[in-house]
């Protein structure tokens, strides 16, 4: 079954019975399903989920689903085990297949035209319902409205453990409160891995903002490695940068022409730490316009001071079919 995570553009409140506890309920449904999920046979029914609000599991057996509140119990769910805090998706296709461990389908569909959808116990108390949903659209959900908090809980430059498995007989178990990290590597964030060797940092960063010399491309990595514009290339006006917001510019480098910004620097041996590393990363922001790039030299480095020799070094822009 395929269940990509679409958009909940209508949300309502959640209706519950007396002074019944809501351990399941409905989180949301789709009543006019284009490509939001896929059944086992290819189709696309508009679809129900269910959620599991507590951290224990329930089983299911003998609570039923319906759309009609004068019938609350026209479809009984199998002994199905929802787990704690889990989601359960049955569709309304009308196919009505109550198999456990396998997909489930109800005995009726929803009406894209607006209705009702209800979740019922055993004892028949209904527990969850959305009663005279208006008109829905197609593939966005209708459901529960949710509080979502945000943190940030990992600090940059924060105390940081890591640790690179040669395999996975870890499993899970590294996420337990319990689990001895005591030999695992400490550092500060972010963390990350390399194929190995000494680790030069930072060689160059241009982010091409600053034009006050048209000439010069400044290096802010702190190496004082700055460049020299050479060629057709020319920095944009503010705000021609990927952002488009003030300030923010970009090289453009036109599609004809030896165009390029020279490290000159690296005749003397600036960049000779990629050499005793024996490898570099190269990331980069590269967007076009209408006209596909050509496929040409991103970053480059030869054996003469003139940048006309043989190519020691090649990173290319994209070879693809679309503009990038």
């Amino acid at each position: 079954m395929l269940l990509p995570r679409i958009a909940v553009l209508t949300l309502a409140l959640l209706t519950l019975a007396g002074a019944v506890q809501a351990q399941v309920v409905i989180n949301e449904f789709v009543a006019e399903n284009g490509a939001s999920a896929t059944d086992e046979d290819g189709a696309n029914p508009d679809w129900i989920e269910l959620l599991n609000t507590t951290a224990a599991d329930v089983n299911l057996d003998g609570w039923w689903l319906s759309d009609d509140p004068v019938v609350p119990m026209k479809w009984r769910i199998p002994a199905v085990t929802l787990a704690g805090r889990g989601y359960l998706v049955v569709f309304a296709s009308g196919k009505n297949r109550a198999v456990a461990g396998a997909t489930l389908h109800t005995n009726f569909q929803l009406n894209n035209a607006g209705e009702s959808v209800l979740l019922t116990r055993p004892d028949g108390s209904v527990v969850s319902q959305f009663l005279n949903y208006p008109p829905q659209r197609e593939d966005i959900g209708y459901g529960m409205a949710q509080e979502i908090l945000a943190g940030n809980f990992v600090q940059q430059g924060g105390a940081t453990l890591a640790l690179v498995p040669t395999n996975g007989a870890l499993g899970a178990t590294w996420t337990q409160p319990a689990f001895n990290d005591a030999a695992w590597i400490s550092g500060t964030a972010g963390a990350g891995y390399d194929i190995g060797g000494a680790n030069t940092g930072l060689v160059l960063f241009y982010d091409f903002n600053d034009a006050t010399n048209a000439a010069k491309a400044n290096d802010l990595s702190g190496n004082a490695r700055h460049g020299t514009v050479e060629g057709g290339a020319a920095f944009t006006a503010s705000a021609g940068g990927r952002s488009g917001l003030a300030g923010d510019r970009a090289m453009n480098f036109p599609n004809s022409g030896f165009n390029r910004v020279r490290v000159a620097s690296a005749a003397t041996g600036a960049l000779d730490s990629i050499t005793s590393a024996d490898s570099v990363s190269v990331s980069a922001w590269i967007f076009g316009d209408a006209a596909q790039p050509q496929q040409n030299s991103l970053f480059y480095g030869d054996d003469t001071t003139t940048c006309t020799g043989t190519r020691v070094l090649n990173a290319h822009t994209p070879w693809t079919d679309s503009v990038v």
